[in-house]
């Protein structure tokens, strides 16, 4: 479950022209409650964690706290926090995740939202997608992807110069979404 999480943080969202935003801008996503509607909208892509944690405490969403025993602070790093954050040990990026597990908020080492990544279906993209939803519908919403496979799990991704949506898939439905503002990254 971890490497999933992980894998699923690591190859994140893309789609700033077709839809999300990128750093500095809010990712308009419509959603329905609960979270509360247009969750997403003031988030953006650059926000520091005590920014993001003061969202998501006005939206009464709690962060999963993990346990520190199996997710170490890194011992290196003077200034790890313990407020709810796991830790990437290779390069001290970190990510939160929602107690039901439905948002995954993933961090730089530098400590600014780089990634959301989404498979609560009440939560959609700007152009209406959700998880559960079919790949027809994604297609129709987005066009066609070549279809890439990190890892053994299929994705279609959207790219453009300012990240990309990452669509993940089993069969023909659509389990999760992500966005990611890091847009030269290639997750063949």
């Amino acid at each position: 479950m971890r490497k999933i999480c992980l894998f699923c943080l690591a190859v994140c969202l893309i789609l700033s022209g077709c839809g999300l935003q990128a750093a500095g801008q809010a990712l308009p996503t419509e959603t329905t409650t609960p979270p509360a509607d247009n969750f997403l909208r003031n988030i953006t892509l650059d926000m520091t964690p005590e920014q993001l944690l003061a969202h998501l405490a006005l939206e009464k969403l709690a962060i999963a706290m993990p346990d520190y025993g199996e997710y170490p602070l890194p011992e290196s790093e003077p200034d790890a926090v313990a407020d709810g954050r796991i830790y990437n040990m290779s390069d001290y990026s970190f990510y939160y995740q929602l107690q039901d597990y439905a948002l995954f908020f993933t961090f730089s080492c530098e400590g600014l939202l780089i990634c959301v990544s989404c498979r609560d279906p009440r939560i959609q993209t700007p152009a209406g997608l959700s998880a559960g939803d079919s790949l027809d519908r994604v297609t129709t919403i987005y066009g066609d992807a070549d279809p890439v496979n990190p890892e053994g799990l299929p994705v279609l991704q959207y790219r453009n110069a300012q990240g990309y949506l990452n669509i993940f898939y089993e069969e023909n439905q659509v389990i999760s979404w992500s966005y990611n503002g890091y847009s030269n990254i290639y997750n063949d």
